[in-house]
C-alpha cells in the first residue's frame, strides 16, 4: 500500500478544497449573497415583476431594498429600524411583537411591510382587512407613494392609532389595497385573554379556546403548529411568539380550518 506524507496529503486536501469551490461557483452552486427573490407576477403588464405580497418574515430589509428598489432609509424609518445597528439586516419577523394591536384592531408585522412596499412602489395587493401601518410608514407614504384620494384614505384608516372603527377604502389596484385576505404577523404564551366569538376572524387577540369554539380540531390545530397548542386560553400570538414562530406563518392555516367549519 502506498504512504503518503503528511505534509503532501495537505497539499493534496487544499487542492480538492480549492478544485470543489471553484467547481460550484462555476455551476452556480456557490452563493455568498442572499438569495432571498419574491415570487413574480405571471401576467399582465407587470409580469415579471417581483410581487410584494411575498415578502416573508425571514427577509432582511436588504433583500427587500435589492427586489423592490425601496430607500433603505425610508424602509428602516417606516418600521421603527432605523436605530438597529445593521438596519439592512434587520428581518421583517423581527416586526412581530413589536407594536401593540391598537383599540380598533389593526396589527403590524409581515403583512404590513407588504402592503408598505405595494403602496410605495405603486404595486397591486390584498391586504388584511385589520392590517395596520406604522405611523411613520403612513406618513411616507402620504409624502412619496402615488396614492389616488382612495389610498390615501386607506392610509389613514390603517394607521396604528386612528379612530377605532375608520373604514379601510380600497383604492385601484396600482395605488392601494383592498381588505380581504387573511394574511400574517408573530407572538409568547401565558395570555388569558379572550374575545367576543361571533367574528370568527382570527386576530392578535384570539385565544386557541376561540378557535376550539369555532370547530376546528385540536389535532388539526396541532398539526398547523408542529405540535402541542398549550393551554386553551393562551393567546395564539402569544404562543407562537414563545416558540419562535411567525405568527403570519400560521394564521392564514388556522384561519382555513375555521373557515372550513362555517
Amino acid at each position: 500500500m502506498m504512504r503518503v506524507k503528511s505534509g503532501a496529503m495537505a497539499l493534496i486536501v487544499v487542492i480538492v478544497f480549492v478544485a470543489g469551490i471553484g467547481g460550484s461557483m462555476a455551476f452556480n452552486l456557490w452563493k455568498t449573497t442572499s438569495d432571498k427573490e419574491p415570487a413574480k407576477y405571471r401576467e399582465g403588464a407587470l409580469a415579471g415583476k417581483a410581487n410584494p405580497a411575498d415578502i416573508r418574515g425571514s427577509y432582511a430589509l436588504s433583500d427587500i431594498v435589492a427586489a423592490f428598489d425601496v430607500p433603505l432609509a425610508d424602509l428602516a424609518r417606516a418600521f421603527g429600524a432605523e436605530k438597529e445597528k445593521d438596519p439592512a439586516a434587520f428581518q421583517v419577523k423581527s416586526l412581530e411583537g413589536r407594536f401593540p394591536v391598537d383599540a380598533s384592531g389593526k396589527e403590524i408585522g409581515t403583512d404590513s411591510v407588504r402592503l408598505f412596499v405595494a403602496l410605495y412602489r405603486g404595486l397591486p395587493i390584498t391586504a388584511a382587512a385589520n392590517t395596520g401601518l406604522p405611523a411613520a410608514a403612513a406618513e411616507i407614504l402620504l409624502a412619496k407613494a402615488p396614492l389616488d384620494a382612495a389610498g390615501i384614505a386607506d392610509v389613514k384608516a390603517r394607521t396604528a392609532g386612528a379612530v377605532a372603527g375608520a373604514a379601510a377604502t380600497a383604492a385601484p389596484a396600482t395605488a392601494a389595497s383592498a381588505p380581504a385576505a387573511k394574511e400574517p404577523a408573530a407572538g409568547s404564551g401565558t395570555a388569558t385573554k379572550t374575545e367576543p366569538t361571533a367574528d370568527r376572524t382570527i386576530k392578535g387577540s384570539t385565544t386557541f379556546q376561540n378557535i376550539l369554539d369555532w370547530g376546528a380540531a385540536k389535532q388539526d390545530i396541532e398539526k398547523v403548529l408542529g405540535g402541542p397548542m398549550g393551554a386553551a386560553s393562551t393567546v395564539v400570538k402569544d404562543f407562537a411568539t414563545a416558540k419562535g414562530i411567525e405568527f403570519s406563518t400560521v394564521k392564514t392555516a388556522l384561519q382555513a380550518l375555521v373557515d372550513a367549519k362555517k
